[in-house]
């Protein structure tokens, strides 16, 4: 989104600030604590973006890796949905904590390869986005997820939910960087099997669990 911004109006791409982490405004409106990732090419900016938005339940952090907290706001969306299809499923805790562990290892993956740093994913805007995406009542992305998984075709599921689910397009962009930049992404490329080519769930699960061995 920065890079938009950046190509319409020449020259503030130092000036712009990204704001991302774990906060679903259900719960910052209800003044839940919450914390978050400030995120600015110059740090400078980044430190005015955390005076404006700071309180005693609003805590900020800042850094520069623009890249890597845009990255991870957008991506965590499609390990969401997937976490929504093992729900739907029936599947449990292990196999959502294997979603999104190995989902995370696939974000930091298309991270670096676009130019964000390895330890970004391991904050708030990477691990901690994922977190309460993946496993929240409030989510939007794991809600039509679950719908998928329960039987109903894409289309079905999202008219259902009633609201949009970036994580599906999100999808489509993650499975297209994967291909142009020769990353291996085995839940991505799952996913887009299931949203987008009408692969069943369980033969996608059962593909991703019978892969061949290899280290963690």
């Amino acid at each position: 989104m920065s890079e938009v911004i950046s190509e319409i109006f020449k020259g503030v791409y130092e000036n712009i600030a990204v704001l991302s982490g774990p906060s679903h405004a259900e719960e910052v409106c209800r003044k839940m604590p919450t914390a978050v990732t400030s995120a600015a090419l110059n740090l400078e900016t980044a430190e005015r973006c955390r005076m404006l938005f700071m309180n005693e339940y609003f805590r900020v952090y800042n850094q520069n890796d623009i890249i890597g907290v845009e990255t991870g706001s957008a991506l965590k969306n499609v390990f969401a949905v997937a976490s929504g299809i093992v729900d739907g499923l029936k599947y449990g805790d292990n196999t959502k904590a294997a979603i999104v562990s190995r989902g995370l290892k696939e974000l930091s993956r298309v991270g670096v390869a676009l130019g964000g740093k390895e330890q970004t994913f391991y904050g708030l805007s990477g691990v901690g986005d994922l977190m309460v995406t993946c496993f929240s009542k409030h989510s939007r992305n794991r809600a039509v997820g679950q719908a998928v998984g329960e039987g109903k075709i894409l289309d079905e599921a999202e008219k259902s939910l009633g609201m949009v689910a970036e994580g599906i397009k999100n999808t489509i962009s993650a499975y297209e960087i994967g291909k142009k930049l020769n990353i291996e992404l085995p839940i991505i490329n799952e996913m887009y099997a299931v949203l987008f080519n009408g692969k069943n769930p369980l033969k996608a699960v059962n593909d991703l669990m019978t892969r061949c061995p290899c280290h963690e």
